[in-house]
């Protein structure tokens, strides 16, 4: 009887090996091959406008007159990581596509492995142009350094060095700048005629914003929403407030301070808009 039960002790134990061992079981690690013609999705403009195409040794084309041209090509930037955590390693890649003009966009792609098959998930639009420096990868993280257009920059010639990093959640690329806290204006342009702002960037995608042109105007204050770009930057819309002017704010972090690439100049003046965080 002794022996009957150790024997069946035994035999729970190795179930619990083999049961554990099927569980860590990986799928086979992805090839370049597969990379280079796997199926790719290019966004033109939200979900509703993305178009899939095929890769043919890295390449695909697609040549009409008009608008139906279209371009896409892999890079060379290419790298192996676990992004999604369940022990298979994915690939981090940046590819090109254009149609046809002179504008050629990268794109961030996360392809994860599925049972040994490439399958994209999601990408990050990095923009028209930019310049990849580097690319690496450490456990579910991707990182980035590029070069894209600062102010008073070419299309064709960006200059402004920015360093992203990137994560894979629910199946989506975010990119990992936080911009969340209250902010105060620290303008450069000395004739703003006493300009202070202070804006709150706030969790559920809303921007307060209170202006106070001068001491003995009321200040003005206006809601407004924010996005994360593709390429880290972050947008601030307030068009919503006057259908007739746009009112637009498109910010990156420089120097430790919030810094407009872009604004109206009739509603914040010219100078550059610079904010410091002061709280959270």
């Amino acid at each position: 009887m002794k022996r009957t039960a150790t024997t069946f002790l035994l035999f729970l134990f190795i179930l619990s090996i083999d049961s554990t061992s099927a569980e860590k079981k990986t799928a086979p690690p992805l090839t370049m091959k597969q990379i280079a013609n796997a199926t790719l999705f290019i966004d033109f403009n939200g979900d509703a406008n993305k178009q899939k195409v095929k890769l043919k040794n890295g390449h695909y084309e697609k040549r009409k007159k008009g608008a139906d041209t279209l371009l896409v090509d892999l890079t060379t930037w290419v790298k192996f990581t676990d992004l999604d955590k369940d022990g298979s390693k994915d690939a981090a890649v940046i590819f090109v596509w254009n149609k046809g003009g002179e504008e050629i966009f990268y794109e961030l792609a996360a392809i994860l492995n599925k049972k040994g098959k490439p399958v994209q998930v999601s990408s990050a639009d990095l923009g028209d142009r930019v310049v990849i420096q580097a690319l690496e990868v450490s456990a579910d993280t991707v990182f980035l350094n590029m070069l894209t257009r600062g102010k008073g920059d070419a299309n064709c010639c960006p200059t402004l060095p920015v360093k992203l990093s990137y994560k894979l959640k629910a199946d989506k690329l975010f990119e990992q700048t936080d911009y969340l806290g209250i902010y105060q204006l620290k303008t450069t342009d000395k004739t703003d005629g006493g300009l202070k702002i202070k804006m709150s960037v706030n969790n559920d995608n809303t921007v307060n914003m209170v202006i106070q042109y001068s001491e003995s105007a009321p200040p003005e204050m206006k809601v407004g929403r924010w996005h994360k770009q593709g390429d880290g930057s972050l947008l601030v819309d307030f068009t919503g407030r006057s259908p007739s002017e746009s009112d637009l704010i498109y910010f990156r972090f420089l120097n430790n301070k919030l810094t407009s690439m872009f604004h109206s100049e009739n509603v914040y003046g010219k100078g550059d808009l610079e904010f410091e965080r002061v709280g959270k």
